[in-house]
């Protein structure tokens, strides 16, 4: 897989309506994931500046700032291509699908949105999760700090390592704290 495969278990933002898909990404966010935003980061949809703009976490965000970005994956052609070959295309006019996270909530992310340097083999089940508050492009690291004194945001739990929906790449089953 080259990109993040989002895969549902249990979310209360399908259920609850907290799902945000009215602001377009700002152009920090852009720059970081090179215009090409991929299902299973973790970002801010910040209704703080006007207009709206989806962005990295930052310091100062806190946990329940923090939404799931997973919009609707476009095959074109069913043949050739599978769900980690979608990633949403930010030069054009489009608005990324954002999942508020509740405490409880369960899903299972393929491991290309994990922070760069950290492996499926380095997490284990029970460990603590964060939005790389660093790395300012959306991703998840398993440090509380990254050395240099920030900050990341605790988030989540690992629940079980497994593999993604298509029975071979490398997955994790997240709980939300």
């Amino acid at each position: 897989m080259a990109y993040g495969v989002v895969e549902f278990n249990h979310m209360s933002a399908q259920k609850t309506g907290q799902i945000k898909a009215q602001a377009e990404a700002n152009v920090g966010l852009k720059t970081a994931v090179s215009n090409m935003l991929q299902n299973g980061l973790v970002l801010v949809y910040d209704e703080t500046v006007d207009p709206a703009v989806v962005r990295v976490p930052v310091d100062g965000d806190s946990a329940s700032d923090l939404m799931l970005h997973k919009s609707a994956e476009k095959l074109y052609n069913k043949y050739e291509n599978e769900l980690g070959d979608f990633v949403l295309d930010l030069t054009g006019n489009v608005l990324p699908r954002m999942y508020k996270l509740n405490s409880g909530d369960t899903y299972t992310v393929t491991t290309e949105i994990l922070t760069s340097g950290l492996a499926f083999g380095d997490l284990s089940v029970g460990d603590t999760l964060y939005a790389d508050v660093e790395a300012a492009n959306g991703t998840i690291t398993n440090a509380a700090d990254d050395g240099a004194g920030t900050s990341n945001i605790a988030f989540a739990k690992v629940a079980k390592k497994t593999t993604a929906p298509n029975g071979s790449d490398d997955a994790i089953k997240v709980v939300v704290l």
